[in-house]
C-alpha cells in the first residue's frame, strides 16, 4: 500500500518477510516494549511526510521484487514430489 510500516520487537514468526523489508529500508522495528519509543516513531513520521513517503516507496518496492515467491515455492515443492502444480 506504500505506506510506512511499525512493528514491534517480537516477530520471529515472520523473520523471513522482517527481514527483506528492513534491508530496504521499508519498516521500522521498535525494539523496546516502551510505548516511549512507539510514540516518538510515530511522531517522526507524523511530522516527516518526505520520509513517510520514501519509506513507503520502498515497501512497494521490496514487494513487487519480491512478488510471485510463493508460487515459486509452490512449484518447487511440487516439482520434489513428482507433480506438476499448474
Amino acid at each position: 500500500l506504500g505506506k510506512p510500516i511499525i512493528i514491534g520487537p517480537r516477530y520471529g514468526d515472520f523473520v523471513s518477510m522482517v527481514e527483506p523489508l528492513a534491508a530496504a529500508g521499508a519498516l521500522t522495528v521498535c525494539k523496546s516494549p516502551d510505548i516511549s519509543e512507539l510514540s516518538h516513531t510515530i511522531a517522526k513520521l507524523a511530522s516527516d511526510a518526505s520520509l513517510r513517503a520514501a519509506i513507503g516507496t520502498a515497501a512497494s518496492d521490496c514487494v513487487a521484487r519480491h512478488r510471485g515467491a510463493s508460487s515459486h515455492h509452490t512449484d518447487k515443492i511440487a516439482s520434489l514430489l513428482g507433480r506438476k502444480y499448474r
